[in-house]
Parts: C-alpha cells; sequence; structure tokens
C-alpha cells in the first residue's frame, strides 16, 4: 500500500452487494488481512443467490468478520433485524436514509475502525451512491476517517497494486460467475480521504486557533495562579485538617486539561494551558518583593508542584481522549440534523 503514512488497524469496508467488496478493494482488503490489520466488510443488500459466493471470497481475501445491513450485529439498537434488498419495500433505495446510516452508524460503534471505506459520491449506480451517502452521514456523526474508492487510474492518497494483493484478487474474482471474472486484473485500487476525522482544533481557521491558543493561555495562567494561591488551603474537621485547597486544585486542574483534550480532540490546545498554568505556578514560587511565598517549602506545596506536572504528563500523553459519539446517534424515528 503506497502513498499512505496510515498503518490502520481496524478498517471497515462498506458495499452496496456482493461482488463489489472483492471487484472495487480486493487487493486492498488482502493487503491488509496479510499485515495482520482487523478487517470488517459490510454487506447492504443481501441477495441469496450469492451468499455461497460471497463467504467464498471473502475467505480467500482474509476476512472473519462481515455482516448483512439490518442484521442483529449490523442494527440500530431498539430495532428489530430486518434485510435490504435490490428493490421492492425492503429495497435499499426505499428505505429512509436515516435508517440506513443509524444501521451504518452502529456498526461503525461496535468495530470502532480506525478508517472507513465506501464508494464516493460519484458513484456509478444509486445504489452505491445511497451507500455512499448513509456511509458519509455516519461517519461525519461519529467523526471516523473515510477513504472513498477511486477511479482506475485517478490520483489517489492510498494506491494498491502489489503482486501478492492484486493475485489474492483475482482468486477471490475467480469465486464469482459473471461479470466479476472480466474485471481488469492488473488494475491498481486507488482510495483518497474525503471525510478527514480531524481533530476540533485543526479543521477551524488560522484565525480561530490564533484566538482560541491566545484564550486558552490566559485561561492556564489564571487557572495556575488562582489555583498556587489557594492550594495550602485547610479545614479542619474534627481535629484533623483536611487540605482542601490541594485537593480542589488537582482536580480542577486534571478536569481543564482533560477537558480542553476531549474538546477540541487534539494536545495542542491542553499543551498551551498546560504552559499557561505550570508558567503561572513556577513563577509564583518565588519568593515576591514583600517576602511572602506561595508555594512554601511543605508537603502541600512538593504535592501541589509535582502533582501538576505529572496530571499535565498523564493528560497530554494519552493516547486519545475522545468524545463518545454514540448517543449523538439516534433512532430513525428521532428527527434531528445530527442524527441519521
Amino acid at each position: 500500500m503506497r502513498g499512505s503514512q496510515y498503518m490502520v488497524e481496524r478498517v471497515l469496508f462498506v458495499h452496496a452487494a456482493a461482488g463489489d467488496e472483492t471487484a472495487t478493494t480486493g487487493a486492498a482488503i488482502a493487503r491488509l488481512t496479510s499485515s495482520g490489520s482487523e478487517v470488517s466488510v459490510l454487506t447492504c443488500i443481501r441477495d441469496g443467490e450469492t451468499v455461497a459466493e460471497l463467504d467464498a471470497a471473502l475467505a480467500v481475501l482474509g476476512v472473519t468478520d462481515h455482516r448483512y445491513l439490518g442484521a442483529a450485529d449490523a442494527r440500530w439498537r431498539g430495532l428489530d433485524p430486518r434485510e435490504y434488498s435490490h428493490s421492492g419495500t425492503t429495497g435499499l433505495l426505499a428505505a429512509d436514509l436515516g435508517e440506513v446510516a443509524s444501521d451504518v452508524g452502529a456498526v461503525i460503534l461496535a468495530v470502532e475502525p480506525t478508517v472507513v471505506v465506501s464508494y464516493p459520491s460519484s458513484a456509478p449506480d444509486a445504489e452505491r451512491r445511497r451507500v455512499h451517502e448513509a456511509t458519509a452521514w455516519a461517519t461525519e456523526v461519529l467523526r471516523a476517517p473515510f477513504y472513498a474508492i477511486g477511479r482506475p487510474g485517478a490520483p489517489a492518497q492510498v494506491r494498491v497494486d502489489d503482486a501478492d494483493s492484486l493475485a489474492r484478487k483475482h482468486s477471490a474474482l475467480a469465486v464469482y460467475r459473471g461479470h466479476l471474472a472480466l474485471a481488469d486484473r492488473n488494475a491498481a485500487e486507488g482510495f483518497s480521504r474525503i471525510r478527514p476525522g480531524q481533530d476540533t482544533f485543526a479543521r477551524t481557521s488560522i484565525l480561530s486557533r490564533i484566538v482560541s491558543s491566545v484564550l486558552v493561555l490566559a485561561l492556564g495562567v489564571f487557572t495556575g495562579a488562582l489555583l498556587t494561591a489557594v492550594h495550602q488551603s485547610t479545614i479542619a474537621v474534627g481535629e484533623t485538617p483536611v487540605p482542601w485547597g490541594l485537593i480542589v486544585a488537582l482536580v480542577i486542574t486534571a478536569a481543564l486539561l482533560a477537558g480542553l483534550r476531549i474538546v477540541y480532540e487534539t494536545r495542542i490546545i491542553a499543551g498551551i494551558a498546560t504552559v499557561g498554568l505550570l508558567g503561572a505556578q513556577a513563577f509564583l514560587a518565588f519568593a515576591s518583593p514583600g517576602g511572602s511565598i506561595l508555594v512554601p517549602d511543605n508537603v502541600s506545596g512538593a504535592v501541589w508542584t509535582v502533582g501538576s506536572v505529572l496530571i499535565a504528563a498523564v493528560v497530554l500523553a494519552w493516547p486519545k481522549i475522545a468524545r463518545r459519539s454514540g448517543d449523538r446517534m439516534k433512532s430513525p424515528a428521532a428527527k434531528g440534523p445530527e442524527s441519521p
């Protein structure tokens, strides 16, 4: 797989019907499974005549997690299982887009993929375009990176053209009867990222980032100064002094930095707040011209100094702190701009 810095661990491929997973993404699937990545394939339309062929093709490609949209393992919670077909009242095109997107979202929540792959908006037929719309909606709500399948020969950010992957794709194609066996056996597969899945901070304008950085730095300085001023405060409970100031200072520090990482989905803003908070703390640790010391050499002072640094290090080093998006996906019966 060339032209990409991403070494993904879990990839979800969303396809309209049997055969597409092999004809359009078979080499990519083979490449991922051979490298040890976890691959899930979601087929939206269940056609009884192709079930055996699809199972055999997926076995050749090394896929062990396959689901049909609307089945119990690919259905939005609280809804009865159903099948999507090519036509009629159960047809994919006849179904409400919100229902289809909710079912795709249910699989994204279950699989927790690093990347979702499906068709582009320019897909050649209505069923594939419907799958694109539903997948785009679900990935938007759940903030999952979305890669679109490219046209053969078109520029792409990710390209799969190694001989081993193409050979396994050819073997899987041979399982199907008819037109799939006539597909271009030497065509490379390309994919381009259309749903960035970027953090909130990266999606804003440069001006917004500058303003946010300045405000967060000021917030960090203010918080650091305030908490340093109160961290020595105690209250007597019976005959035992309780360092409420220190407890509050550490809790607020953790809540502030973790909250900024969750809201902005990046270390940058939390890091800027950390600079302001620890900078104010360090400045106030020195004796003032009048001789007062806000961070004396005692247990509370040591715990506040070391504890705030450790909290900041843990929050900034934590691999990922993301908002739970599942609650934003509602039942198809619940209409709203955020809900499929």
